[in-house]
């Protein structure tokens, strides 16, 4: 909420200029490829690993009450899981320009020298916003409920 309403009081140039010079470096290695693959370089010689990641996600709109038996297949599925912050889903040509982002992400990290220890960069994927997350989900129910009945029936056998 203050990354929205902070720009409206002191304006989008200088608000961005503040970031930029303050904390977007402790979390970020730059906006452009080439800031990140000299610095993604830097780091591997130091031992350190990099992720390249495109974050763009879209968030769960729950569009009708789940039947209960789904709700307690998602409860256990998601346990201890820790989610990261989502955004609202725009429709399919943003999840296409997120794939093209993704693959391009893949793409660079793929460029990137490793050391000799092996320190290989590796590129963060999103599936949220690849899709429809509703949908996403209710995928990962169906999965998840094939693999209880296969279980159940059949033993588990991997």
């Amino acid at each position: 909420k203050i990354a929205k309403i902070i720009p409206k009081i002191i304006g989008k140039n200088l608000f961005y200029f503040l970031v930029k010079k303050t904390f977007f470096s402790h979390f970020c290695g730059g906006e452009k490829i080439d800031e990140l693959i000299p610095l993604s370089r830097k780091l591997d010689s130091k031992g350190v690993g990099v992720i390249f990641d495109y974050a763009a996600e879209s968030d769960v709109v729950e569009e009708e009450p789940e039947p209960e038996e789904n709700e307690q297949i998602r409860k256990r599925a998601r346990k201890g899981v820790v989610s990261a912050r989502v955004y609202d889903y725009h429709g399919e040509k943003e999840c296409d320009e997120n794939l093209d982002h993704t693959l391009h992400n893949i793409e660079v990290a793929s460029k990137v020298n490793h050391n000799e220890d092996n320190h290989y960069p590796f590129a963060a994927l999103k599936f949220t916003s690849l899709g429809k997350p509703n949908l996403l989900e209710k995928m990962s129910i169906i999965l998840l409920k094939i693999r209880e009945l296969w279980t159940k029936n059949f033993g588990d056998h991997q």
